[in-house]
């Protein structure tokens, strides 16, 4: 396994081109590398679009709720 694993990334980018960004940057970081992405956003953001973007990084993709009160 890379290195990559042993750390974590953390980005919070909310909206499709923000994540066409963090894409961007990644790949260029670690080429074609695919890592677990863990997901979530709140209703007011294009979350299948963000999703469809992000999907490619995706060894595995877990959806997780996110509550706005």
């Amino acid at each position: 396994a890379s290195d990559v694993y042993k750390r974590q990334v953390l980005d919070g980018a909310h909206n499709p081109h923000a994540v066409a960004a963090l894409v961007a940057n990644w790949k260029s970081q670690h080429a074609d590398l695919k890592v677990p992405v863990i997901f979530g956003c709140l209703g007011d953001k294009d979350a299948a679009e963000i999703v469809r973007r992000v999907e490619p990084l995706a060894s595995e993709l877990h959806l997780v709720p996110v509550r706005s009160d």
